[in-house]
């Protein structure tokens, strides 16, 4: 099973890259540009941590001085 709404997000993100530049005014064109930096930023930390998970198991103590 997909998660439909990371497809969404892309959708979105595509339709942002998307805008015409001429059409902005100066402050709209900041802000698109800083949607996408933290976009392409988010996706990076993302596909990097997602192989990162460490698994610690519980420490056995083979030196029990309740056996003795």
């Amino acid at each position: 099973m997909g998660n439909s709404n990371s497809n969404n997000n892309i959708n979105h993100i595509e339709e942002i890259e998307n805008i015409d530049d001429d059409d902005l005014d100066k402050r709209q064109k900041k802000f698109k540009q800083a949607i996408l930096e933290l976009y392409k930023e988010l996706k990076e930390v993302k596909d990097r941590k997602s192989d990162r998970i460490f698994y610690k198991l519980p420490a056995i103590n083979l030196c029990s001085y309740s056996l003795f």
